[in-house]
């Protein structure tokens, strides 16, 4: 193994990064484990597997989902998860193959370390595992750069394309890093490979006296329209916006499961740490930055949950189940528990929404079927 002083340092926007995916992990890696015959786990930047502080990196935090499950969760699953870890630096790839060797028993995990570059080496598994198994093959992909040269948006779109619906893909974009380049020649083929083509640029272009922040939002916004082009639904996570510095984690999914999961560990991570949340900037509102359960009420009032309820429905009728797709797919919160936690429950105690047709047995319970309306 490398000496400790040679491993990457642990920085502060790891932390945000590695708890939204470990919790992600632990609940798709069953999810999906359990209901098809293999499930596949890519990481498109493995590095070193640890920090020089000791902490884990995300490839075993990604293998920790399954190896620190029970022995009766394993035995769910239909066969070993196959784990494959990228890694372009070559002593960095040999620490991580120590670490992965260390390991006294994969309990049917299939691990593969390669080295080599992600552009290179990505599309070569994708399409292995396209002729091996076909689709759908439920496959995560981490992608996760040294910056963003070696990151062309085509093998998004390709990984996409070649291994189905079940193809998911969490990428961290280092939007306003971009931003100081994006006015200049320096960097404009990599942007362009980034962003999809030369026009995304000139459309951050259009303002060039906004910078840095103002084009980094910009970039965000053209890479979230790319995701959206290949998937059913697209959620954002913002690391570090407190000092402007901001990285964005993008996800594509085509589940709305993977939608609720993913905000689920959205929402568990420490906000106070310059941690945002951003759903889609083009349906939702109030989704500037994630706050914790007792902060909810600091929210503007406008963007509260009941305030954009009452600003969808008005008076109309509405179901149970329109509310909840709702406020999963075009907000900022969980259909489950804030929808009748923060919203439907406080909102009829107070008397302003009436249950019109329930099989409920108590108040304060909405079950399927639930027809309702606010009364003012």
């Amino acid at each position: 193994m490398m000496e400790r002083s040679l491993l990457p340092a642990y920085a502060a926007h790891h932390v945000a990064k590695h708890a939204v995916l470990r919790e992600y992990m632990n609940a798709w890696l069953p999810k999906l484990g359990f209901s098809y015959p293999q499930v596949a786990v890519i990481d498109g930047f493995a590095s070193a597997g640890r920090y020089r502080d000791g902490q884990r990196g995300s490839p075993l935090i990604m293998l920790d989902a399954y190896l620190g499950r029970s022995d009766a969760d394993r035995s769910r699953f239909k066969h070993g998860p196959l784990f494959t870890f990228i890694e372009s630096k070559r002593s960095f790839a040999e620490h991580l193959r120590a670490e992965i060797d260390a390991i006294d028993d994969l309990k049917g995990a299939s691990v593969e370390i390669i080295h080599g570059s992600y552009e290179k080496e990505f599309p070569k598994v994708v399409e292995r595992l396209a002729s091996t198994y076909g689709q759908p093959l439920p496959t995560f992909a981490f992608v996760d750069p040294r910056g963003y040269r070696e990151t062309p948006f085509d093998l998004i779109r390709s990984y996409r394309r070649q291994l189905g619906g079940k193809a998911e893909a969490m990428v961290y974009v280092p939007v306003n890093f971009m931003a100081r380049f994006v006015m200049t020649d320096l960097t404009e083929n990599a942007l362009r490979r980034a962003l999809g083509g030369i026009d995304a640029i000139e459309r951050v272009r259009e303002n060039p006296e906004l910078v840095d922040r103002e084009a980094g939002e910009r970039i965000a916004q053209e890479f979230a329209d790319l995701m959206r082009r290949e998937y059913d639904y697209v959620t954002q996570f913002t690391i570090d916006p407190v000092r402007h510095n901001e990285y964005h984690l993008f996800f594509g999914t085509g589940s709305e499961h993977g939608v609720r999961e993913m905000k689920r560990a959205y929402w568990k991570v420490d906000p106070v740490a310059g941690s945002g949340y951003q759903q889609d900037p083009r349906q939702a509102r109030g989704q500037q930055a994630l706050f914790a359960a007792a902060e909810v009420t600091s929210l503007p009032p406008e963007d509260t949950l009941p305030a954009l309820l009452r600003e969808r429905y008005g008076t109309r009728i509405f179901t149970v189940e329109d509310a909840q797709r709702w406020t999963l797919l075009s907000t900022r919160f969980l259909d489950r528990p804030h929808l009748r936690s923060w919203a439907l429950g406080p909102l009829e105690r107070a008397g302003d929404l009436e249950v019109l047709e329930s099989s409920r047995r108590r108040s304060g319970d909405y079950p399927a079927g639930t027809r309702m309306r606010f009364t003012r």
